[in-house]
């Protein structure tokens, strides 16, 4: 009788069943995987817009109550209210480093907080400031551009009955919004940014300042600030809050600045235009967008 070999079910897998299994989940260990990281890009770009939406609009709120509250040293006197109408009291807008082909990406032309968009036709002056679409910039944490600078003032009642416990000089304050160092975006694209800097408002106070009557009948007079960043006089809680060196937002790119004429020339209307890029990643941006009236003479380049 022939002798048969008999063999028991099998114990293992071949090679080939082993490869193809293999495959099947490495392919959707990818697509698993791009799915989460699709999901972490989209949270993080959320979260990131978010936030510099909210500095955005703290930060405009603040330019444009201190921009509100441009004026002149004043003194009241029995003959009338004295005012310094020196040049140092002024809205002074700087000279921009960009020209207007390089402060923005072909994406965000025309991305902005609802109205006013780019109008570079009814302004009276229009700089531009920040890095812009210019590329092969390096990266530096000291350099700063200047934007604007103003004056704002509560006025000095001396020697006005009714008015004892006010102050009897002028308390000024002086303000300079700059942006300051220069990042690189991580994926940077042609299309879009590549670099960005930090917005910046510097804030320093004269609370000791006389100011002296030169032409009385006409309203004249010479302050002398001694500007500081210490707290002092009859400062209010939100004054002593703004005194120093504030950062109002981050991965600015570009910053415009445009000055419009009134009917009027007592006045002017200024208008700021900021752009946030995120850090990491050059085609996601953010546009504010806003004006406030000026009381004062503004300075343009």
């Amino acid at each position: 009788m022939p002798n048969f070999i008999r063999y028991e079910g099998r114990l293992g897998f071949t090679l080939v069943e082993i490869l193809i299994v293999s495959g099947i989940l490495a392919f959707l260990g990818l697509f698993i995987g791009q799915l989460f990281l699709g999901g972490s890009r989209q949270f993080n770009e959320s979260l990131w817009r978010n936030q510099t939406q909210q500095s955005l609009d703290a930060a405009s709120v603040r330019i444009n109550k201190l921009l509100r509250e441009a004026s002149y040293p004043t003194l009241n006197t029995f003959q009338g209210t004295v005012r310094d109408k020196r040049p140092q009291f002024f809205v002074e807008v700087k000279t921009g480093n960009l020209n207007a082909s390089e402060a923005y990406s072909t994406a965000t032309i025309n991305l902005a907080d609802g109205d006013p968009q780019i109008d570079s036709g009814a302004a009276q002056t229009l700089q531009f400031f920040g890095s812009g679409t210019k590329t092969g910039l390096s990266e530096a944490t000291g350099n700063k551009i200047s934007i604007m600078e103003w004056v704002t003032c509560d006025p000095g009642y001396r020697d006005v009955p009714g008015f004892e416990g006010a102050p009897n000089n002028p308390l000024c304050g002086t303000h300079e919004l700059y942006l300051e160092g220069t990042k690189r975006v991580l994926s940077a694209n042609t299309q879009s940014y590549g670099f960005y800097s930090e917005l910046f408002l510097e804030t320093r106070y004269s609370y000791t300042g006389v100011m002296n009557p030169t032409n009385v009948l006409q309203g004249e007079g010479n302050y002398n600030p001694s500007y500081q960043t210490a707290a002092g006089g009859n400062m209010t809680p939100e004054q002593r809050g703004l005194i120093g060196k504030k950062r109002l937002a981050s991965g600015v790119a570009t910053l415009a600045v445009k000055v419009y004429a009134k009917d009027n020339d007592r006045s002017r209307t200024v208008e700021l235009d900021i752009v946030c890029v995120a850090p990491w990643m050059g085609n996601a941006v953010i546009r504010k967008t806003f004006q406030a009236n000026v009381g004062v003479t503004v300075n343009t380049p």
